[in-house]
């Protein structure tokens, strides 16, 4: 399994790395989709059946995806996430969070991602991340590379 970070240079279907000074400007319909999706992603992992009617909910998505979207729609909508994301929380510890809040904001924009989860012992841990078509968009290759997978959604 070989992962590709959102940010690296490389081929022209690797996701680069948007520089400050070509930032795109986020708007305000930009965000109101990152607080509805933000308080989506609240609401179904706080929810009854939590984290299995997240995951549930992430399948369904998946399922009736339409055609892929191109790496510059993605650039866009991840460089707009992370422009916005510490508006309504910071990634630190919160990988369950984060990881959902990213999956629904892009699935409003038509982008269905891999939500993958693992664990490793020693000490015993469990993440969570976010992929587009073996992309990582939310995390680094070096800090989901200690994880065995035990799931993608």
């Amino acid at each position: 399994r070989t992962l590709t970070a959102s940010g690296t240079s490389g081929t022209s279907e690797e996701l680069g790395e948007v520089l400050p000074d070509r930032m795109p400007t986020a708007g305000w319909r930009d965000f109101h989709a990152l607080a509805s999706a933000y308080a989506s992603a609240r609401w179904h992992l706080r929810g009854r059946g939590g984290l299995r009617r997240s995951v549930a909910r992430v399948r369904a998505r998946r399922r009736d995806a339409g055609p892929l979207v191109t790496a510059a729609e993605v650039e866009s909508a991840m460089a707009r996430f992370r422009r916005l994301r510490p508006v309504f929380m910071t990634s630190l510890d919160q990988c369950l969070l984060s990881s959902m809040f990213l999956a629904e904001y892009l699935s409003a924009k038509g982008i269905f991602v891999t939500w993958v989860f693992g664990v490793r012992t020693e000490p015993f841990r469990a993440h969570c991340w976010v992929e587009y078509g073996g992309v990582l968009l939310d995390d680094h290759v070096e800090q989901v590379s200690n994880y065995h997978i035990i799931m993608e959604v």
